[in-house]
């Protein structure tokens, strides 16, 4: 059951899908407006990869008080083992990708650093290196300072692109314009270099579908100046879809909005905990066949 937002230029009037109206297990979500049924003889592999976000993994009662405490967070039984289950049934389960606000409480004052190095080693240790499923991940607002993160994870690159099956996915960071006096809603602004970056990405793509990776949704009022910096770059590809994965609000949502001259289909996940409150959380999965998204699983945990 599709979850829809309309929008109008940069008016949202979202008509959300509340998590009592949801069963316990996993719900379905055709994304027919955009996507066609796929012809059959369509190229390109088949596969999925999942999608999990907001993890706020360090508010707990053991290291700091926060907005999603609950007791042991994912020390114990958690989404991890329900995501390496689902991997290991299913062969042609990816990668699942990780949007920001992994932790939280990281600004871009270098004497909070130190601090947050213990923080994303507590979550390396819990998530990342308990996952047995090729993950990619990028930071958000409330994780946002490049310089601790790179302390524990300098394997990762702070964004990255890879191509699979007819998709060019693309994670891209959205805070390395912000300073010290930055707000927590400052809203993602890409620097000149990763504009670039970027544009040489799209420019000379030939996939089918693009799929941008970011923490804050494209279609947020916050990300005002962000949509103006792509729209020239997104003109430019010459596929014939553009999605947008992403967090930040807690809730699921799909929208479709226009970027400039090109529609762009923007897909958010609650997390795995629950929206603002420990509750039902969930994580998202995508199938992609012949280089297109034709479908979308919420796949829900229970308390």
């Amino acid at each position: 059951m599709p979850v829809k937002e309309r929008f109008d230029g940069d008016d949202v009037t979202p008509e959300r899908l509340e998590r009592r109206e949801f069963l316990t297990g996993t719900v379905a979500m055709a994304f027919s407006p955009l996507l066609p049924t796929l012809a059959a003889d369509g190229c390109g592999s088949c596969f999925s990869f999942l999608h999990a976000t907001d993890l706020h993994m360090t508010e707990n009662p053991d290291i700091e008080r926060g907005a999603l405490q609950m007791k042991d967070k994912f020390m114990g039984p958690c989404f991890i083992d329900a995501v390496n289950a689902l991997a290991k049934a299913d062969p042609g389960v990816a990668f699942i990708a990780l949007t920001g606000d992994l932790t939280s409480g990281v600004g871009m004052d270098p004497s909070c650093w130190p601090f947050a190095e213990l923080k994303w080693r507590h979550y390396r240790k819990y998530v990342t290196d308990r996952l047995r499923v090729p993950w990619h991940q990028i930071i958000g607002n409330n994780d946002c300072a490049e310089a601790p993160y790179r302390k524990v994870f300098p394997e990762c690159p702070i964004r990255w692109t890879f191509d699979r099956g007819g998709v060019r996915f693309v994670g891209l960071h959205g805070y390395d314009l912000w300073t010290v006096d930055c707000t927590n809603h400052a809203g993602i602004l890409y620097g000149k270099e990763q504009l670039e970056w970027l544009d040489g990405l799209v420019s000379g793509c030939e996939s089918e579908t693009l799929l941008l990776f970011t923490h804050e949704p494209l279609q947020d009022p916050d990300s005002h100046r962000a949509r103006k910096q792509l729209a020239p770059i997104l003109a430019k590809f010459r596929g014939k879809y553009i999605w947008n994965v992403c967090g930040h609000n807690h809730w699921n949502s799909d929208a479709i909005i226009r970027v400039g001259s090109r529609d762009v289909r923007v897909v958010q996940t609650m997390t795995p905990v629950g929206e603002w409150r420990v509750g039902d959380g969930v994580y998202r999965s995508f199938a992609v066949e012949g280089g297109r998204i034709v479908s979308s699983d919420l796949h829900w945990l229970t308390k």
